[in-house]
């Protein structure tokens, strides 16, 4: 499963009938998106270790570092409820 952004969890909560069950689907859409990009960070941050333990250098990790700092970003501007 893919993390979902803001415009494609409000997608699939539209369609539901009442105001409770689109608060619910929204709460657990993005509980699940951001447990899918806890995954992502940590599988990058365990290639960081590994890269380094092999003798990467600091600027081969660069664009690595970029995509944690990206998805760490996305995470909390979903925290805030902001749009990303």
């Amino acid at each position: 499963m893919e993390a979902l952004s803001s415009d494609e969890i409000e997608m699939q909560v539209r369609l539901l009938p009442t105001s409770r069950k689109r608060i619910n689907a929204r709460r657990k859409l993005r509980v699940s998106t951001n447990a899918q990009l806890d995954v992502e960070i940590l599988a990058f941050r365990d290639k960081v270790r590994t890269l380094k333990v092999s003798g990467a250098k600091e600027c081969d990790l660069r664009r690595i570092y970029s995509d944690i700092t990206h998805l760490e970003m996305r995470y909390l501007l979903d925290q805030c409820g902001n749009k990303y």
